[in-house]
């Protein structure tokens, strides 16, 4: 999907929306993100681990917004209580491709 108009932006988050018109009758959003800078985090932060061991309250994951926003579509989480679904979150991260999410060694 080639981006059209700018909507607006997102510094802080380093989000961009573009509105596309895909034909007469139907439109479309489009947020995107440059997730770089948070993967290149996340390994510093998993390499950078004291601990091994898990216990309350340890960061396993920073996930950017706009993966938050399609789990939200999945069903796993909501925008106002969290996680809705917690066994389907837990396989998320713990799925070898959301790795670079990760923030702490193990399976959640």
């Amino acid at each position: 999907m080639a981006r059209d108009d700018l909507v607006w932006s997102n510094p802080a988050l380093g989000t961009a929306t573009y509105f596309h018109e895909l034909d007469e009758t139907t439109v479309a959003l489009e947020t995107v993100q440059d997730v770089g800078p948070i993967i290149e985090q996340n390994k510093r932060d998993l390499n950078n681990v004291d601990n091994h061991r898990f216990g309350d309250i340890k960061r396993v994951a920073s996930i950017p917004i706009v993966i938050l926003l399609q789990l939200v579509q999945q069903g796993i989480l909501n925008p106002k209580f969290g996680i809705i679904d917690e066994k389907r979150m837990n396989a998320w991260l713990n799925d070898p491709e959301n790795r670079y999410f990760r923030t702490f060694p193990g399976n959640v």
